[in-house]
């Protein structure tokens, strides 16, 4: 199933799923890692310091390779990319290190370098770091490569460079202000290791050497407890408000004590009841639009998963869900969507025959699938505050149509081990896009081969050869008959395919009130140049 490209970001008060390094740190436990707004313990009189609180969600602080919401976020202020967006707006790309040109039939992007961008030692970004920024990123092979596939960079001039889809691909701009897509400075890179292939053996270094020419640059880095930026001497734009960003990896529970003991400014995975105790005139709950979906993966792989590969089950577990307690269960703000695609994005349900909760219906299916009443694992991650409650409401469900649904908790990092090598049947999983856009959805497609972990694959499965119409009909759309053609594949989605989507988070975080220019984006949350006091 395509979807081992990664399920990405998400945490809680959104919650953000697959985190790969996670140790539970309470801040106030150290002096040397906390902050207190404008006059940092560990900084020193003057040095003014952000310090902000997260439930880390991280594999890798390498720009071409990190996946996860931390990362994303992290070096989405270490490294500039070549477009971005302006705050919390994903409907308009702007330039950044670059302009663009889109060709007519969406298959060719013309960029420009957009003035002197400078990297933290100094130097001026060119094309050739552009270049090669992207031709790592597809050449390592990790989880975001996926994003620039079937795409040849190329350097025009010193001044600029083309990206050429293989086919029409009017995507493309809204994908390049994803921070996989950062520039690296191509000479520092290269002297430590780096490739723009599977031999790249740059990682070590980049996991606490940042070579970007974003506002802020690495100062100290702990990817278990916590990250700390200071300033980019050369950056070229308006220059950020704070001197320092401490991250610091806290357990939710721990989010609203060190908001309330000065230890954090920002608390970004706090939960909602705890949100809702804090005084209103010292602290402010800033909302945004999110990017991410929660549902259940069923494993194609019938090596590994058994009954849950047998679409009659999937069909049976679709109609045995009670789908308005779950939305209940995870609170205010959360929404029912009834395909993978988020609501704020092109090509998103709000509701689909297939998912409607029908026990007669369930049972049916349920005969038809040849279920022996034999136990089906629910993976899940412990770490993630809510989701024992919803495997617990998926597991009752279940078993009144009569589904025997085994719970599997497993740390984030078994979890996301399981998941990757499709060792599991049946997840609760999360997508958090990756750009604005719903071809960003086409990573749930069928695979146009089945390899030795995957067989749902065209040509090999019937369900896949059912979607495959949909599909193309979604790739080869354009102008505004995009939206329609992607809502079609969805219902093909929800009709034949291995996915339950469940809920749609609100997000939001806590920060004090003297905090300005706090905004929060779907795409790597928090920009903390734009923060001041």
């Amino acid at each position: 199933m395509q979807i081992i490209h990664g399920e990405r970001r998400f945490s809680m008060n959104r919650p953000r799923i697959i985190l790969a390094s996670v140790c539970a740190v309470v801040c106030c436990a150290s002096l040397a890692a906390c902050g207190n707004g404008g006059n940092s313990a560990n900084g020193g009189q003057g040095v003014k310091t952000l310090t902000e609180d997260m439930t880390y969600s991280l594999s890798s602080m390498d720009p071409q390779r990190a996946f996860e919401a931390t990362g994303y976020e992290v070096n989405h202020s270490v490294y500039e990319t070549a477009l971005t967006f302006k705050g919390d707006d994903l409907t308009k790309v702007i330039p950044s290190v670059c302009t663009y040109k889109m060709s007519a039939d969406n298959t060719v992007l013309t960029l420009t370098l957009n003035g002197t961008h400078k990297f933290s030692d100094g130097k001026p970004v060119t094309v050739d770091d552009i270049v090669f920024s992207y031709q790592r990123l597809q050449g390592i092979k990790g989880n975001p490569s996926y994003l620039l596939d079937g795409v040849t960079v190329k350097k025009v001039d010193d001044k600029s460079l083309t990206l050429t889809a293989e086919q029409s691909m009017p995507e493309l701009p809204t994908i390049l202000p994803s921070p996989p897509l950062g520039i690296v400075e191509k000479s520092v890179v290269e002297r430590h290791g780096g490739t723009t292939d599977t031999k790249d053996g740059a990682e070590k270094y980049l996991t606490d050497h940042s070579v970007g020419s974003g506002p802020y640059m690495y100062d100290t880095v702990s990817t278990d407890s916590s990250i700390t930026l200071k300033r980019n001497p050369y950056y070229t734009g308006s220059k950020p408000y704070f001197d320092r960003v401490v991250v610091n990896n806290v357990t939710s529970s721990s989010q609203k004590i060190n908001l309330e003991g000065g230890n954090a400014d920002i608390a970004e995975d706090i939960t909602e009841s705890e949100a809702s105790k804090l005084d209103t005139a010292k602290f402010t709950k800033t909302e945004g639009e999110s990017l991410s979906t929660w549902f259940l993966d069923f494993n194609t792989y019938e090596k590994n998963s058994g009954i849950a590969a047998n679409q009659d089950f999937v069909s049976a577990m679709k109609h045995s869900i009670n789908y308005k307690k779950i939305i209940e269960q995870i609170g205010s703000g959360t929404k029912a969507p009834a395909s993978l695609i988020p609501f704020s994005i092109a090509g998103a349900l709000k509701s689909d025959d297939n998912l409607v909760y029908d026990t007669a219906k369930a049972k049916a299916y349920l005969a038809k699938s040849g279920y022996d009443g034999s136990e089906v694992r629910l993976l899940y991650s412990d770490e993630v505050a809510h989701l024992r409650e919803v495997a617990q409401l998926v597991q009752a469900d279940a078993k009144a149509v009569g589904i025997n649904i085994k719970l599997d908790p497993q740390t984030d990092a078994n979890r996301l081990s399981q998941s990757r090598e499709h060792k599991y049947q049946i997840a609760i999983s999360n997508w958090g896009a990756d750009y604005p856009d719903p071809a960003n959805y086409l990573a749930f497609v069928p695979l146009d081969k089945a390899d030795d972990a995957h067989d749902w694959a065209y040509g090999e499965s019937k369900t896949a050869d059912e979607i495959k119409p949909y599909v193309d009909a979604a790739k080869n759309a354009s102008g505004n008959k995009r939206p329609k053609a992607y809502e079609d594949l969805m219902h093909k989605m929800d009709e034949v395919g291995p996915y339950i989507p469940l809920y749609q988070p609100a997000n939001f975080v806590m920060g004090k009130s003297s905090l300005k220019g706090i905004t929060y984006n779907g795409i790597w949350n928090l920009a903390y140049a734009d923060i001041s006091e």
